[in-house]
């Protein structure tokens, strides 16, 4: 998707390590892409430079675009990022977003496939971070900018060089920047900065609820259940949740049945199964709160992706 026979061939330490032809320019409207990761593989990573555009779309996908020279703006979840050069932009799963291009310079685009990660139990404690997009920038949080960045330099690095194990290699320095993200996000919801005694959010316990809620997103999980899981006045469990995941309980709740809605209607199932089958107890109350979060209707969607597109 990420690279166009029309303009000029990546230099050769860029070339992808299947390769693989370049594919023709796409200019969609809205579809899901079916990602081509290398064979037997759960990437693929573009060095791009094109100056194509690329118009709403979404998949099953992980995407970190990372700027290397000048900017770039992108379109995800509704709201606009002018990145500039050195940011880093993690997009989750099934999110809407466009490439507005026209921009002379170069970036990586990874796309990764999160499946391996919910083999893990801390992968729960990424979760809240996959319900939203994440711009990363060395004026706001130099630290962990240039520790992130160490990590996806050497994935990129271990992918193009495409030696033994490399996917190994390439995947892990992801997890580990993933990691790193969290950690900070933690130590950022545990900081005792502002001299107020609060209890600390406990790894374990936070995971296995948001574990929980997971699995059970389809149900009437209330606050006060969520802050007896854990051990926490609501008061308490309201203030870490929010300094954390950087949302309210019940937007969390909300964004994990719609991220279920997405993940089902671009299986073809049906609005009105996928309201139900989410937790929803009417599909107008599904399509209010489904266009509010995605910025599109449910049917809208589900048309979108009847119609998948390849790189």
């Amino acid at each position: 998707m990420y690279n166009s026979k029309t303009s000029d061939n990546p230099p050769i330490k860029y070339r992808q390590p299947d390769l693989k032809k370049t594919s023709t320019p796409i200019d969609i409207h809205s579809r899901t892409e079916v990602v081509d990761y290398v064979e037997n593989s759960h990437l693929r990573i573009w060095y791009n430079f094109q100056l194509d555009r690329y118009s709403s779309h979404h998949h099953n996908a992980i995407e970190i675009i990372r700027c290397i020279e000048n900017g770039y703006t992108v379109t995800a979840g509704q709201i606009t990022y002018s990145m500039n050069q050195g940011d880093i932009l993690i997009i989750p799963p099934h999110m809407l977003h466009h490439l507005l291009g026209g921009v002379k310079g170069s970036r990586f685009i990874m796309l990764i496939d999160p499946a391996p990660m919910y083999n893990f139990h801390d992968y729960q404690l990424i979760a809240p971070l996959m319900k939203h997009a994440v711009l990363i920038t060395p004026d706001k949080n130099p630290e962990l900018h240039n520790e992130v960045t160490k990590y996806l330099e050497k994935s990129s690095e271990y992918y193009f060089n495409h030696d033994s194990m490399w996917e190994f290699y390439t995947y892990s320095c992801i997890m580990s920047a993933c990691a790193a993200i969290y950690h900070d996000q933690l130590s950022f919801s545990n900081d005792e900065s502002s001299g107020k005694s609060y209890p600390k959010l406990d790894p374990n316990k936070f995971a296995s609820l948001l574990s929980y809620i997971n699995d059970h997103y389809m149900e009437d999980i209330t606050l006060e259940f969520a802050a007896k899981y854990v051990g926490f006045s609501k008061f308490h469990f309201t203030r870490l949740f929010k300094l954390y995941s950087g949302m309210t309980f019940h937007d969390y709740l909300i964004h994990c049945r719609i991220q279920a809605a997405e993940e089902l209607l671009s299986s073809n199932v049906s609005v009105t199964e996928t309201a139900f089958r989410t937790g929803f107890h009417s599909p107008y109350v599904f399509s209010r709160t489904f266009r509010k979060e995605t910025g599109i209707s449910p049917s809208k969607y589900h048309n979108y992706s009847s119609s998948p597109f390849r790189d």
